[in-house]
């Protein structure tokens, strides 16, 4: 997240929380004037599975307070689509450990200045990225019914860890808040189009197998009562949100959330969770795919494993089957003793205590033909089983 100064004339008082500095006059949620701008100088992060940028609304004022939003204000920056200097021809041949200028604002003739800026002073005009604040659809301002906003620059999965732990800890990168001495006449940007999600291609070809797969996971457990947990796609759209001024949870333009209901898992060697679903990096229809593991009352991520840890999980269940490659089985458990292609679910504070709800979102990030995440109904969503003993009566296992 971005840790920004108050604007000059931003009385607002609001303490720094984490992740910003403690004991400093930073915020990571801040309000922004329709004639300021931040500036992002610095570097891509080293090689990883997934980046990008997105700025958000965080809160509105409602009736009596700030209500949350957390709703994304367009498409990301992601690592297909940046300006570094390793851009040519219009695309990134390499991304990662790039420079790149990322300007957020409203004001298109600030934009226009800041990047003759850039420019006067060496930096080539194709490592400049425009990430617009739509001022028709925010409420720009430091008064007290202005909109606050904040950053998000995620990055997923570094290829050497010690190398991505280096940049997290130290981030070769500025951020400036550029605020004009005087104010000045703004010239908005008009809200940018959305990338539209789809392609001329379908998992549908693989149902019968996925169909295949719950069938001989149900059959290696013979003697286990099980029931299938319904999963839900979540159309989280940061613009719908701003209309309906629901709240959008920090949602990603590039994936699609496919959840399941909650339920409660237990602690028996014989009460557990099998994900099976379709491996969307293998199609094609994403860059990278996680299934991770929620604490459902607080919404909080415990772990997760990815495309390349699934691979071969099916080969107890469907040894031999002409499309196992593109098919995943994967064990949640309270304790996997070892079990191959299994996740322990923890107890505690960073986990899931006994008597709390637990989820399973499965993600595909990024179809790489259209940028942005995929088109839902163009992918076979996964099915998540739970496995009780069958001499339970009533329990975790039962509707």
């Amino acid at each position: 997240m971005y840790c920004l100064p108050p604007a000059p004339g931003d009385t607002v008082a609001r303490d720094a929380e984490p992740p910003c500095p403690p004991n400093s006059n930073l915020r990571w949620v801040w309000r922004l004037h329709p004639d300021e701008a931040l500036v992002f100088l610095g570097k891509t992060p080293p090689p990883s599975r997934y980046f990008s940028f997105r700025s958000y609304l965080f809160s509105r004022q409602g009736w009596f307070r700030h209500r949350p939003l957390f709703a994304s204000l367009g498409d990301t920056l992601n690592l297909e689509v940046i300006a570094t200097a390793c851009t040519l021809y219009g695309a990134a041949s390499d991304p990662f450990a790039a420079e790149t200028v990322v300007i957020s604002m409203a004001d298109r003739r600030l934009d226009a200045t800041l990047r003759e800026l850039v420019t006067s002073h060496g930096g080539p005009e194709t490592i400049i990225n425009t990430d617009i604040v739509p001022a028709s659809l925010t409420r720009l301002g430091l008064e007290e019914k202005s909109d606050d906003f904040a950053m998000l620059f995620r990055v997923a999965l570094f290829a050497d860890p010690t190398t991505g732990q280096r940049y997290v800890q130290e981030p070769p990168a500025t951020i400036l808040r550029v605020t004009p001495k005087s104010p000045s006449t703004v010239n908005p940007f008009p809200v940018p189009p959305l990338r539209p999600r789809g392609t001329h291609t379908s998992e549908a070809w693989l149902r019968p197998a996925l169909d295949e797969l719950i069938t001989a996971v149900k059959a290696r457990y013979p003697r286990l009562k099980v029931r299938k947990r319904r999963t839900i796609t979540f159309n989280l759209s940061g613009r719908q949100c701003l209309e309906r001024g629901s709240l959008c949870l920090g949602d990603n333009p590039d994936t699609v959330y496919n959840a399941s209901i909650p339920t409660w898992l237990g602690d028996h060697a014989q009460d557990f969770l099998v994900v099976v679903g379709i491996n969307h990096q293998k199609t094609g229809k994403a860059r990278y795919l996680n299934v991770a593991m929620y604490q459902t009352k607080r919404l909080m991520g415990v772990g997760a494993v990815t495309d390349r840890e699934v691979v071969d999980s099916t080969n107890r269940y469907l040894a031999g089957h002409p499309l196992q490659s593109y098919l995943y089985a994967y064990k949640f458990a309270r304790d996997c003793q070892g079990e191959p292609f299994c996740f322990s679910v923890p107890t505690g504070q960073l986990g899931v205590p006994l008597d709390e709800a637990l989820n399973m979102i499965e993600r595909p990030y990024l179809e790489p033909l259209t940028h942005t995440g995929p088109l839902a109904s163009q992918l076979v969503h996964p099915q998540v089983l739970h496995f009780c003993p069958s001499f339970t009566i009533l329990g975790a296992c039962d509707p």
